[in-house]
């Protein structure tokens, strides 16, 4: 009988050692699993890694998304992604609908609000000089929510910057080519120290410049629009590259991004210009538009 208790009290024991030993083996194996890492294509301000020269001695990075607003609770925003544009145009001060387009100069400064829909152009910002620098810009006036949270982190590029950029910089023409991710029709542009034959899938977007004409500032282009997986697109984004979406409408031709340059007729401003034909594309870094006019707007936060 003692034999018996003695053997029982051996097994309890060793029964007990061998569940130890396997909670902490499962401890252990838990403990060594690593956690996923997220890399984020964009800073903690919300710019993107990628960095372009706008003129010989200025260089930006582009935000994270097109700007946001949301009337009824005056917030503004990056889309979450690239590829997204909000959709709403004529909102009311209470509409509870994010917005992308906005006439030229609303920032909300000077009762100059983001969600005026008159088609008078004094009803805006009218005076006869560029916007940049002044809280007119809707990146120096306004705190974005998700791009740093606080006023003059953003601005607008200016029309020679935009030119610049396009048409301009080292190897500009190679680093430019139209686009469709998700569905949405745009252009992409490729950072000044990215070779976009460095990506490890065949990136094409078949461009071809002809020469530029000097007297309209028109750069013209006959290009295949390239269609790309989301997991092409994440290469090139995390790469540093910049799409700038059309306006949600397979069938748009002609999309627009304001720029903070003034035209000395009061009632309109510049624009950055895109027209997605099938084959004839060109863009157009001083397309005039009538300043009560909607257009998207696309920040930069400057380097240097």
């Amino acid at each position: 009988m003692k034999e018996l208790r003695k053997y029982t009290c051996y097994f309890l024991m060793y029964s007990f050692a061998l569940t130890l030993f396997s909670c902490e083996q499962k401890n252990n194996s838990t403990e060594q699993e690593p956690e996923p890492v997220v890399t984020l294509p964009y800073d903690e301000y919300g710019a993107l890694k990628g960095v372009f020269s706008v003129s010989s001695y200025t260089k930006v990075q582009f935000s994270r998304g097109n700007l946001e607003y949301l009337a009824s609770t005056n917030i503004w925003r990056f889309a979450e992604e690239q590829y997204q544009y909000a959709g709403a145009t004529d909102i009311s001060p209470t509409s509870n609908e994010w917005f992308s387009v906005f006439g030229w100069a609303t920032s909300g400064y000077n009762g100059k609000y983001p969600y005026k829909n008159e088609t008078r152009y004094d009803t805006y910002y009218k005076e006869r000089r560029d916007i940049a620098g002044t809280y007119y810009d809707w990146g120096v006036y306004n705190a974005i929510s998700n791009g740093g949270n606080r006023s003059g982190i953003w601005r607008t590029l200016t029309a020679s910057e935009w030119y610049y950029l396009i048409n301009t910089r080292e190897d500009s023409f190679e680093k430019f080519g139209y686009a469709t991710i998700r569905g949405m029709k745009g252009i992409i542009l490729i950072p000044d120290d990215v070779n976009q034959y460095l990506f490890s899938f065949e990136f094409k977007p078949y461009v071809r410049f002809d020469n530029p004409n000097s007297s309209t500032r028109r750069l013209k282009v006959v290009s295949e629009m390239e269609v790309y997986t989301m997991e092409q697109w994440k290469e090139m984004e995390d790469a540093g590259c910049v799409f700038l979406p059309g306006l949600g409408n397979e069938f748009t031709t002609l999309y627009f991004y304001w720029t903070s340059s003034y035209v000395s007729d009061q009632s309109m401003a510049y624009a950055f210009g895109i027209k997605m034909q099938s084959k004839a594309r060109e863009v157009e870094c001083l397309f005039r538009k009538a300043r009560h006019t909607k257009q998207q707007v696309r920040l930069v936060k400057t380097i240097y």
